[in-house]
């Protein structure tokens, strides 16, 4: 299943504008500045390659350099502190 991620008015819930598409589903999202992460079951997003975690400029919609494996499940839950970005879920990498 494909999908896209937007952005939506907070008051009307009307979609404002398509950030990008992901190639399956994302379970968790968490925004950092500039910056949207991604974690769920899907192979990629904006069309590049990327297996369950993904960053994307919130601003831009443009895919960022994040391309860590995660194998053996899905993240499903960010956490962010300073700089440094804990991902959990059920996956063994």
């Amino acid at each position: 299943t494909d999908g896209q991620l937007n952005v939506h008015d907070p008051e009307s819930g009307a979609v404002t504008s398509m950030l990008t598409t992901v190639g399956g589903l994302a379970y968790s999202v968490l925004i950092s500045g500039d910056v949207v992460y991604l974690g769920g079951s899907f192979d990629s997003v904006g069309g590049a390659p990327r297996r369950n975690l993904a960053a994307v400029s919130l601003s831009t919609g443009v895919l960022l350099p994040l391309n860590l494996p995660v194998e053996g499940g899905y993240p499903r839950s960010f956490v962010m502190n300073g700089a440094t970005l804990f991902v959990g879920g059920d996956f063994s990498q």
